[in-house]
């Protein structure tokens, strides 16, 4: 009876080789069609698995998901974009994510940093990190490697 919200609310996480989201009652015409993705944690690093329908934009959130490490932001704006598809009919058949799933640590390090700025930029990042790892912390969401923002592409 503690987890009766999650099915009120069509919501279900499960574990496995990464952590799947599991949301129903997103269509009308069909509230048991379940639409989910699976995000798993690689070198400190969010990385998209699986997108069951796949929806545009999701590398920008993955991105943002890096960031920020809000993960209950991420969740919440994954519902909503399968909420948008759907009444849209933008929804694809593909359920793998290959933009995401490609995403290596050795393609992450090809990411540079201006080496004028890299000590700011650390010191920054290091602020940030402990910035976000207390609110995260109060939120339960923390882990321990979940902490990296990595600079964008310019």
């Amino acid at each position: 009876m503690q987890f009766m919200w999650y099915k009120f609310l069509g919501f279900q996480v499960v574990g496995g080789e990464g952590v799947r989201f599991v949301f129903s009652k997103i269509d009308m015409q069909s509230p048991d069609k379940e639409y989910s993705f699976c995000i798993k944690l690689i070198d400190e690093r969010y990385i998209l698995v699986h997108c069951a329908p796949f929806v545009h934009g999701s590398e920008e959130l993955v991105k943002d998901l890096n960031c920020n490490n809000d993960l209950y932001k991420f969740v919440r704006t994954r519902r909503e974009r399968f909420q948008i598809a759907t009444i849209s009919g933008n929804l694809q058949a593909i359920s793998f994510c290959p933009d995401m799933s490609s995403i290596t640590s050795s393609s992450l390090s090809a990411l540079s940093l201006n080496s004028g700025s890299e000590n700011n930029t650390k010191q920054r990042h290091t602020r940030s990190r402990s910035k976000n790892q207390e609110i995260a912390t109060k939120k339960g969401l923390a882990s321990p490697g979940s902490m990296v923002c990595v600079a964008p592409h310019e």
